[in-house]
C-alpha cells in the first residue's frame, strides 16, 4: 500500500490530504477508465481517487444508468381481488404497521407489536421495504429521487411527497408525477425552507454527494426538531471487499466519490449535530451478485454480453434465492454490504 499525498483531493471529514492506496478499479459502464480507491490516513473515511471535476462526472451519469429507469409505479398493495392477493395485502399491512406504525384506526399493544415484527421479518428481508414511521400529515423530502419510485410509495402512505434530482432525465419524468414537487439540482441549490421536513431519506445517494458533510448540514437545517433521517449506503467493513476486493461491485466509481464504514458515518453525523439512532445492515445479495459478474467479465471479456445477461438479479430472478443464504449470513454478523442508518434532529 502506498501513501499519496495530494493537495488538491482533501478528505471531507477531517480536511487532511493524506490517504493509503488500495485497489485500482474500473469504471464498468464505459469500461475504459480506472481509478483509485484510498482511505484516508486519519480518520478512515474512502474515497475515490482522482475526483473528476464537476462537468466531467455528468458524463459518467448517461440516461440508462440504472436507477433512472426505475419509471413503473408499482402500488405497494396487489391490486387484484383473488383470496391470495387479499391474504398478501394483508400480510404486507400488518407488516407495515408493526414496523412503520401506520394505520393507525386499530391500536396495538406493545407485545403484541413485539410479536407481529417477528412474524413478519420475513417480509421486511424479502421486500426491503423501509419507510419513516408515520407522521399524520407529515413532509417527506427524498434526496436524489431518480424518477419518482420511492416517493410514489411514500405518497401512497399518507405523505405530502417532495424530492430533489441532478440527472434532468430522470427529474423530468418524476416531475409530472409529483405537481412540481421534485425540484432540479441537489439539495443546496434546493433551497428549501428551514425545519420544514418531518422526515427525509437518501438511498444509495450520500456516497454519489461531493461533500457528504455539507449535505448533512443541510439536512440538518430543513430537518423539524425531532425530524428522522434514513440513510442508505454501502458498507465498506462488509466481508464482501475482502472476498472482491478490486471487483466489489458497490466501489461503482468514479460515481462513488466517498466510501463509508459505521464508525465513519457516526462520525458524520455526529460531527453535523445529528444523533444517530440505529445501524441496520442488509440481506440484500446484488453486491454479490454484481461483484461475481465483474470479476468474470474481467476473466472472459469475450463473453461478457453473456454474462451480463445470466449474472444478473434483474434478469435471473433465482440468482437471488442461490446466494441469499450467503447475504444473510453476512447480514447475521453485520458485515452485509449494504446499511440503513437512522438518524434524528
Amino acid at each position: 500500500m502506498n501513501l499519496i499525498n495530494d493537495d488538491k483531493q482533501i478528505c471531507d471529514y477531517c480536511k487532511e490530504s493524506d490517504f493509503v492506496w488500495l485497489y485500482e478499479v474500473k469504471e464498468y459502464i464505459f469500461g475504459v477508465d480506472y481509478f483509485n480507491i484510498c482511505k484516508c490516513a486519519k480518520c478512515g473515511l474512502y474515497q475515490t481517487y482522482p475526483r473528476p471535476s464537476i462537468d466531467k462526472l455528468a458524463n459518467y451519469y448517461p440516461d440508462v444508468y440504472s436507477p433512472y429507469n426505475l419509471n413503473t409505479y408499482i402500488s405497494l398493495f396487489s391490486p387484484g381481488k383473488s383470496m391470495v392477493a387479499e391474504v398478501k395485502n394483508r400480510i404486507k399491512r400488518i407488516y407495515i404497521k408493526s414496523y412503520f406504525n401506520y394505520y393507525a384506526e386499530t391500536t396495538q399493544n406493545k407485545f403484541a407489536r413485539s410479536a407481529l415484527k417477528i412474524l413478519t421479518w420475513p417480509v421486511k428481508i424479502r421486500t426491503e421495504w423501509i419507510f419513516p414511521e408515520y407522521k399524520e400529515r407529515g413532509r417527506v423530502l427524498d434526496i436524489g429521487c431518480s424518477t419518482g419510485f420511492y416517493l410514489s410509495r411514500l405518497k401512497e402512505l399518507g405523505w405530502d411527497t417532495y424530492g430533489v434530482e441532478t440527472s434532468k432525465y430522470a427529474f423530468n419524468i418524476a416531475s409530472k408525477h409529483f405537481n412540481g414537487n421534485v425540484r432540479y439540482g441537489n439539495l443546496e441549490s434546493a433551497e428549501f425552507n428551514a425545519d420544514y421536513f418531518d422526515a427525509v431519506t437518501m438511498w444509495q445517494v450520500l456516497e454519489h454527494v461531493e461533500s457528504p458533510l455539507s449535505t448533512l448540514l443541510e439536512v440538518k437545517r430543513i430537518l423539524k426538531k425531532g425530524g428522522v433521517l434514513i440513510i442508505g449506503v454501502p458498507n465498506v467493513s462488509t466481508c464482501e471487499v475482502s472476498i472482491f476486493g478490486k471487483w466489489w461491485w458497490a466501489w461503482e466509481v468514479p460515481r462513488h466519490l466517498n466510501h463509508f464504514t459505521p464508525e465513519v458515518i457516526r462520525n458524520c453525523l455526529e460531527k453535523t449535530g445529528l444523533k444517530l439512532l440505529k445501524v441496520e445492515f442488509s440481506s440484500n445479495p446484488n453486491n454479490i451478485i454484481m461483484s461475481v459478474q465483474r470479476v468474470l467479465i474481467d476473466c472472459f471479456p469475450k463473453y461478457q454480453d453473456g454474462i451480463k445477461r445470466f449474472i444478473d438479479p434483474d434478469k435471473n430472478k433465482y440468482l437471488w434465492y442461490l446466494v441469499f443464504p450467503m447475504s444473510f449470513l453476512l447480514l447475521v454478523l453485520g458485515k452485509s454490504g449494504r446499511m440503513i442508518v437512522y438518524a434524528k434532529k
